[in-house]
């Protein structure tokens, strides 16, 4: 209650109007006398009821003033009240108090307690004396009410109001980039721009089990350059715990959590860190990351702790801009790594399938393939090389295993091999071709527009005497302007112009019209998809030179010597 030390010099009754009369302990009689319903009255009462004497003495405390408190109530009984007192109110304070208590009239006000646990609380009483027969004051009465639920409520809607203006601010500042890279830093500085938030990141997850860092590196967290992967096995604990909702780390208790990275620990100390919070990433209810934000607030734990459901919206809304990308990320990383153990363990080999000269029957050379051990059609894992990036190394650590295989063979013998335009470009084709020890045909496999003919024709070159085939005459992108920018030593005629070419004028027309234009620019042909003997004597009698196709041999293994 607060009440002052009997022992304090009492001072004359200020005229203040008593909320609530004095009570009569002879109209309390009639109930009292019955115990039982006045200690069932008290006992079950909503607010707090504290009994005292003159003294004043605790003479009884419900479980209400109980619960309030934290005492027991051998803790209480018995002692002045002033236990409760929290040192926040000054004398005079008291000196009121009394002032009226001691004048005979109740007293009511605010008033600042402690609990037993140490915290302050505030609460709302009523002091009412109560009059014996003679009409002196024998007792005192105190109901109390507890004002901190209110107050929290009261601050919970204040702060979720605050939450949800800076989360619409947030939501209509960030949009998606082109780039997980562009999004997750646009998305991060924007909830730093949070009163509180001093730091984000996110954290994607990756099939293999590591974590990639992505953030705006804003102070002041640390510097996750984005793709950063952090191959902590342990941080799986912390990926896992976001499931059951959001959670804080206290940097200073970072004992509790052995499964933090240690170095991202000392960094978050070195820079003043106090508290981070961490929330789940999910798009279409699928676990894609965990976003991370940082305080230097010193109430930071208790602060993120109340901030809960604001971290769990800026996670949603997270998934919203990120997710997807996020989820793209993962399976073209879960890709690329598949495509890099392809090159890093040689899991391929290369086929040869000869090419006949029409006129006398005999190899004049070969195209070099490639298999894959797990099966995967090689138009299919080529394509998914270039689409993570890594078309041109798996070309020529494919390329550059034929040309070792074939040394051995006549070296009037040529190779042709496939290139895209990229591999060309990029140099890995010359690289290859250089080292060749017969004659290398580099036929071009782009089916898509080529930029920049000279530059590729340019490039074509650093391989030394090379010569130049365009492949699929008649399909894709290669096109008669394809041809003519070009200006190649070869072009092959697509399988669909060859199919059935014997019993159809048409085609037979279209593979004339390619012979004179290669007698007239010195360009040889070859016929691709020749499966018949009836298909070679048509193509032949058209004067295409080459040919190639199941009648002619299916590719193969050559073994090295």
């Amino acid at each position: 209650m607060g009440w002052p030390d009997v022992s304090r010099p009492r001072v004359a009754p200020r005229s203040v109007p008593s909320v609530t009369p004095p009570i009569d302990v002879s109209l309390l009689s009639t109930v009292v006398d019955d115990r039982a319903v006045f200690m069932a009255a008290t006992y079950q009462a909503g607010e707090a009821v504290i009994v005292t004497d003159t003294t004043p003495v605790i003479r009884y405390a419900n479980p209400r003033a109980l619960l309030n408190t934290g005492y027991e109530l051998d803790e209480v009984i018995g002692q002045n009240p002033r236990i409760f007192q929290s040192g926040l109110h000054d004398p005079s304070f008291y000196e009121q108090m009394w002032e009226r208590l001691a004048g005979g009239h109740s007293w009511s006000g605010l008033l600042l307690n402690r609990r037993k646990d140490g915290e302050v609380y505030e609460e709302s009483a009523i002091i009412t004396p109560v009059r014996g027969d003679d009409g002196a004051v024998v007792a005192y009465v105190a109901t109390k009410r507890d004002l901190s639920v209110e107050r929290g409520l009261e601050e919970d809607i204040s702060r979720r109001q605050s939450n949800r203006d800076s989360l619409v601010a947030l939501m209509n500042t960030v949009r998606p980039g082109e780039s997980i890279e562009a999004t997750s830093a646009a998305f991060c500085d924007a909830v730093t721009q949070i009163d509180g938030m001093d730091g984000a990141i996110v954290f994607m997850l990756q099939d293999d089990g590591t974590v990639i860092a992505a953030s705006a590196d804003p102070e002041p967290m640390p510097g996750f350059a984005f793709g950063r992967h952090i191959p902590v096995p342990r941080l799986q604990e912390i990926v896992e715990e976001t499931v059951g909702g959001p959670w804080v780390l206290d940097v200073s208790a970072s004992a509790e959590h052995p499964e933090m990275p240690t170095d991202l620990l000392d960094v978050m100390r070195e820079r003043g860190i106090v508290a981070a919070g961490y929330a789940a990433i999910r798009w279409n209810e699928e676990l894609v990351g965990v976003v991370s934000v940082a305080t230097l607030r010193p109430d930071g734990v208790h602060w993120l702790k109340s901030r809960a459901g604001a971290l769990e919206e800026i996670s949603s809304f997270a998934g919203a801009i990120l997710g997807r990308q996020a989820l793209q990320y993962r399976r073209h990383e879960t890709l690329r790594r598949e495509i890099r153990d392809i090159i890093d363990n040689s899991l391929y080999h290369p086929v040869f399938q000869p090419v006949m000269n029409l006129r006398t029957n005999l190899i004049g050379g070969y195209e070099a393939l490639t298999r894959f051990d797990d099966g995967c059609a090689p138009d299919i894992r080529f394509a998914e090389a270039h689409s993570v990036g890594l078309g041109p190394d798996l070309e020529a650590v494919c390329a550059a295993v034929a040309v070792e295989t074939v040394r051995h063979l006549p070296v009037d013998v040529w190779l042709s091999i496939n290139f895209s335009a990229d591999a060309i470009l990029d140099g890995h084709a010359a690289a290859v071709v250089a080292k060749a020890n017969r004659p290398v045909v580099v036929e071009i496999t782009e089916h898509a527009v080529i930029e920049s003919y000279p530059a590729l024709r340019q490039a074509i070159t650093r391989g030394g005497d090379v010569l130049l085939s365009v492949d699929d005459a008649g399909a894709g992108f290669a096109s008669l302007r394809h041809i003519l920018e070009l200006d190649p030593d070869i072009v092959k005629l697509d399988i669909g112009l060859i199919r059935g070419i014997d019993r159809d004028p048409a085609r037979q027309a279209l593979v004339a019209g390619m012979r004179h234009f290669g007698l007239k620019t010195g360009t040889t042909l070859i016929a691709e998809g020749v499966e018949t003997a009836a298909e070679a004597e048509t193509v032949r009698d058209l004067g295409v030179e080459l040919g190639q196709g199941y009648l002619y041999g299916r590719p193969r293994v050559i073994e090295a010597p």
